[in-house]
């Protein structure tokens, strides 16, 4: 495919989602026509199936046989993050509610340069890694990497966050409960292109972009905890609330 074209195509996808995010289609309705979207955006047929081709890898629209193409309802304002030092939330929920699933591995590595810097530990020191991958009806959504310092979790009731007495409770509630409380929480986002084990998870295509949520928390002396958070760009993206203490 030539440049111009590619770069027309991807910019119908754009219109699309943004048609979509304005609340257009609502999840769950058709989109017009191929032909009738192509009038609209003044350009040719071959543009609109290769961009709903491109939207269907994401997961943001379905074609049905016989029946056109369909909104998922998996594209909008989609991802909420609470911030709110010592106590709250910093995990992604959808802020509609949707019901969400995960599954997680937890391992024992050792830290890398990247993940030193951040954990504040010395390269080659035992940390506990944790990968997620999340999933709303069935279709993944992000993928999570933690990093927690096995020199403050070890021999304590939290050093597996998926196992244990405070299981799943989250990184604040968990680290709280050792008598360690976070104290701040930074994140930098990150836009990037996808890797092929990212774009084979997340079920988008091999030229997609993707944001990371890099997170740190801190705690009064060390940090706490480490984390990287892969948005499929386009597909969701970060909204964030903040609470100020009282």
């Amino acid at each position: 495919m030539a440049a111009a074209d590619l770069a027309q195509y991807r910019q119908f996808a754009d219109r699309i989602r943004q048609r979509i995010l304005a609340g257009e289609w609502k999840p769950g309705s058709a989109l017009p026509p191929p032909e009738e979207l192509a009038r609209e955006g003044g350009c040719d047929l071959a543009v609109v199936e290769v961009a709903l081709r491109e939207l269907a890898v994401e997961g943001i629209v379905e074609g049905r046989m016989g029946a056109g193409v369909y909104f998922t309802g998996l594209t909008r304002r989609a991802v909420t993050r609470v911030m709110q030092p010592g106590g709250g939330s910093v995990a992604p929920a959808f802020e509609d509610g949707r019901a969400t699933a995960y599954t997680h591995e937890t391992t024992t590595v050792t830290a890398d340069r990247h993940v030193a810097q951040r954990l504040a530990v010395d390269i080659g020191a035992d940390v506990m890694r944790t990968t997620y991958e999340c999933t709303s009806g069935g279709r993944p959504y992000a993928l999570i990497t933690s990093w927690e310092p096995l020199h403050l979790t070890g021999g304590t009731p939290i050093v597996f966050p998926e196992e244990g007495p405070h299981a799943g409770k989250g990184v604040l509630a968990r680290f709280a409960a050792i008598g360690l409380p976070a104290i701040r929480v930074n994140e930098d986002l990150v836009p990037r292109g996808v890797t092929t084990d990212e774009a084979r998870l997340l079920n988008v295509a091999r030229s997609a972009l993707v944001t990371v949520v890099e997170r740190t928390v801190f705690g009064a002396e060390h940090p706490l905890e480490a984390a990287d958070t892969v948005l499929p760009a386009g597909v969701v993206q970060p909204h964030y609330i903040t609470r100020p203490d009282a």
